[in-house]
């Protein structure tokens, strides 16, 4: 059995190779042409979509991407806590991703997946633009996306002082003085975590709070102060300044933390019928395998929390597995080994 330790020394991508002045260029080094059969088809050009890429690429498949060019972090611009990337523009480290699969046999598409059949053991792909291809295998990595509250300024923030991940951001706004934006014992918790970077922490609640007395207690000890009135909105240019109050009360803080709701079901999936838990996230085995033979999962996707480097191991995992069954799909066996 592939261990994740395993996975993670030896699937991660790191960018190493020299950027490509012309970006499109690369994108489009090979174009597809409808009617067109590959071995694996990756859906998500974000980090577990090119680590799959990748790795069904060294694995001597013929694959193409499908990258619409809009990943869920596009407005962050540079990630973090990532080895050897840490801090590096998202756009730089993918297009350098891009030119790396050049070498392999790999087809990168710059267009949407719209449509997705099964006949048999073989998929059907349709793009908005028309183009049409067939796969033995398929993987979704379309991440999810995030809908943000409806407050002034939120959207126009997010990435520059609106984060959901301490993880991911803390480090920037360390010993300064934060907000977090949630209910319950989760933004409770959300705000003691919080207490890892900074000292000066407030949790707002909206008016619905609802948290128990245990975590009241914590909060009180750590000495977070919980505000139950609503955001009115969210002031700053290139960085968050202010948070006001419904009924004017300004709150200078330097970010806020939330966690917003993400729509994880890609329609591609409930097309095709993959089986769906209660929370609307797709069943999985270990290896993304879905519901549907020959169906696949990783990222943000698949609903599990991911940062960048998380997505590209589990990239790595499903494409591990989809390449051993196409391995043995050719030896006319029963299937994928379990092990």
């Amino acid at each position: 059995m592939i261990s994740r330790r395993k996975v993670l020394l030896g699937g991660l991508l790191l960018s190493s190779g020299l950027l490509s002045s012309n970006f499109k260029k690369i994108a489009r080094a090979r174009e597809a042409k409808s009617g067109e059969s590959f071995e694996a088809a990756v859906v998500g050009g974000g980090f577990a979509g090119l680590q799959a890429a990748l790795t069904l690429g060294r694995a001597c498949r013929k694959v193409i991407l499908f990258d619409s060019g809009k990943p869920r972090n596009a407005v962050p611009g540079s990630f973090h806590n990532f080895i050897g990337e840490d801090g590096m523009a998202q756009a730089k480290l993918f297009a350098q991703a891009k030119e790396q699969l050049n070498q392999y046999d790999i087809t990168i598409c710059n267009d949407r997946v719209e449509a997705a059949t099964k006949d048999g053991a073989q998929f059907t792909l349709t793009t908005a633009g028309g183009l049409s291809i067939t796969s033995k295998k398929l993987l979704i990595a379309t991440g999810v996306k995030d809908s943000l509250p409806q407050i002034k300024g939120m959207s126009a923030l997010w990435g520059k002082g609106v984060y959901y991940c301490p993880f991911c951001s803390g480090w920037e706004v360390r010993n300064k003085p934060l907000a977090v934006l949630g209910t319950g014992d989760g933004g409770a918790n959300a705000a003691l975590t919080l207490t890892g970077w900074s000292k000066d922490i407030v949790l707002l609640t909206g008016g619905e709070g609802q948290i128990s007395p245990e975590r009241s207690k914590l909060l009180k000890k750590q000495k977070i102060d919980v505000i139950e009135d609503k955001i009115e909105a969210l002031e700053g240019n290139s960085t968050l300044a202010a948070i006001v109050l419904v009924g004017g009360k300004k709150l200078k803080r330097d970010a806020i933390f939330l966690q917003p709701s993400e729509n994880h079901a890609s329609p591609l999936l409930t097309s095709l019928g993959a089986k769906l838990n209660s929370w609307g996230l797709p069943v999985l085995n270990f290896s993304g395998h879905t519901s549907v033979p020959g169906v696949y999962v990783a990222g943000d996707a698949s609903g599990k929390p991911f940062q960048a480097i998380g997505a590209a191991a589990d990239g790595a995992t499903a494409a591990f597995a989809m390449s051993r069954a196409l391995i043995f799909d050719g030896l006319d066996t029963a299937g994928e080994p379990t092990s």
